[in-house]
């Protein structure tokens, strides 16, 4: 039998603080979404996102609202990219009794592409499994399959995705201001509002 020395068992506490302190795995730096597009079926496209922020709101039914937002400059010369993703969903699956089937759907994905040049949004059902937290006020979101087409398009936005899956896992904090926000913007770049 081994014992831990006193002052080795004062600094194992701190340790998954001090993880999560430097973003290893909590909040929003552990929220990522996978994008597998099928513009050309015989050779699917591979995208991983990493949200900028990621946050969620309830609404007066129990619906949950995750919403989030992505930027990048694929290149110093090239335009940046902003991506939006509202997930909506609208029952929430219990663990261990509620089975995943290919043709189950409880949300409502929207995602949105846009740059300088146009928008392209990308609308879809999956399936996703909402827990959230007892110590705090994120809720993480286990997007378990989505399947996404595109639905709007402006500009000179090309069609980068065809059909195109979605999955992931996103951790979001409750700033419904902010997630209402995200989600005018989405709507306005679904409805080509300029």
């Amino acid at each position: 039998m081994s014992r831990v020395p006193p002052l080795a068992a004062r600094r194992l506490p701190v340790l998954p603080g001090l993880l999560c302190a430097l973003g290893v795995g909590c909040g929003p730096s552990g929220s990522h979404l996978k994008l597998i597009a099928f513009q050309d079926p015989h050779f699917p496209e591979h995208y991983d996102v990493r949200p900028d922020e990621c946050v969620y709101r309830s609404d007066g039914a129990g619906d949950y609202h995750i919403v989030g937002r992505a930027s990048s400059r694929p290149r110093a010369d090239a335009p940046a990219v902003e991506q939006i993703f509202h997930l909506h969903v609208f029952w929430r699956p219990r663990p261990g009794k509620t089975y995943d089937h290919p043709s189950l759907v409880d949300a409502v994905v929207r995602y949105a592409i846009t740059s300088r040049q146009g928008s392209a949004v990308y609308r879809g059902a999956g399936y996703a499994y909402p827990s959230p937290s007892r110590w705090s006020d994120e809720l993480t979101v286990k997007l378990e399959s989505a399947t996404v087409t595109l639905a709007a398009q402006r500009g000179d936005a090309p069609e980068l995705l065809g059909q195109a899956h979605v999955l992931g896992t996103l951790i979001a904090r409750n700033d419904p201001s902010r997630a209402v926000e995200l989600m005018r913007e989405i709507e306005r770049l679904d409805t080509g509002t300029p």
